[in-house]
């Protein structure tokens, strides 16, 4: 083990192994859904416009249900 590992307590050894072993993936529905947010809001700051992608990209994949 390196110095740092020996330093550091296992819950976070552990947490760091699972960050480091996760395979890099990119999400082509993703990028489009950002790119088209981004098209039709192009008057509103970059904030807005990265939360209305957001919430988009939430409510397309389930995780975000309307509550109103």
């Amino acid at each position: 083990m390196t110095e740092l590992s020996d330093n550091i307590t296992k819950r976070i050894n552990a947490l760091r192994k699972k960050v480091l072993d996760v395979n890099p993936s990119i999400c082509t529905e993703r990028a489009f859904i950002y790119t088209e947010i981004y098209k039709k809001n192009e008057s509103k700051p970059v904030i807005i416009r990265r939360a209305l992608a957001l919430k988009e990209v939430l409510k397309k994949n389930g995780h975000l249900s309307r509550r109103r």
